[in-house]
């Protein structure tokens, strides 16, 4: 593998020759490079293909990807990761310390097993920290008595059906940080008045959430797939 200095970063990349004629570029969740070339294309001539791609690179560099994915290592609640921990214990429940979730299990646990206790002890955190912010989006909204619902998703963060007065949020949001969490609940809110993202509805927002453009801004960051 190969090393190359990209501004302010460092990253590695492989060539695969192919038969192809010219050269392209594949950005990896581990933040490598795979580079598909045509054996006449020498290691210095790759190198300025991906210098000229540096802004490119560079932008998916930085992305939080795969942020909302716990693992059988670490996990990310309300935007801290923490390490994860598996134990043997007379009954099956998660704890929490300040860095550290730990698994507690009647038995041995298989890292699909693992991870699903994970993912039910967030969900559990999430529905708690919704239901504690209710009292204040009702006061700024002036809509009360929504019903939420909770569902995985890869391509939004939530959804809103105004005439059943229900909201839908995506799961992985136990992942990100707080501030993050409210711009989507207020997101939604908004679409009680208006259902497109017209002008006005991103008026109402600014209403309801001022900081909403820098929230929104770190949301387009997050890859949920």
């Amino acid at each position: 593998m190969n090393k190359i200095s990209l501004g302010t970063i460092e990253i590695t990349y492989t060539i695969k020759y192919t038969n192809t004629r010219g050269v392209s570029i594949q950005f990896h969740p581990d933040k490598t490079l795979t580079i598909r070339a045509n054996r006449r294309f020498s290691v210095a001539q790759i190198e300025s293909f991906i210098r000229e791609k540096e802004q490119w690179v560079e932008k998916q560099y930085h992305k939080e990807r795969n942020l909302v994915l716990p693992n059988k290592d670490e996990v990310l609640l309300f935007g801290k990761t923490y390490k994860v921990t598996g134990r043997l214990g007379a009954v099956n429940v998660v704890e929490q310390t300040a860095n550290e979730i730990i698994v507690v299990s009647k038995k041995v646990l298989t890292e699909a097993q693992l991870i699903l206790a994970l993912d039910k002890y967030r969900l559990n955190q999430l529905k708690q920290y919704v239901e504690s912010l209710r009292p204040m989006v009702e006061n700024v909204t002036m809509i009360k008595d929504v019903q939420y619902s909770y569902r995985t998703m890869t391509s939004r963060f939530g959804s809103c059906i105004p005439k059943k007065k229900k909201v839908t949020l995506n799961t992985h949001l136990v992942s990100l940080t707080t501030d993050q969490i409210q711009g989507v609940i207020f997101h939604e809110y908004a679409h009680f008045y208006h259902l497109n993202h017209s002008k006005k509805f991103y008026e109402t927002l600014g209403q309801f959430f001022p900081d909403y453009k820098i929230v929104e801004k770190k949301l387009k960051t997050v890859v949920l797939k």
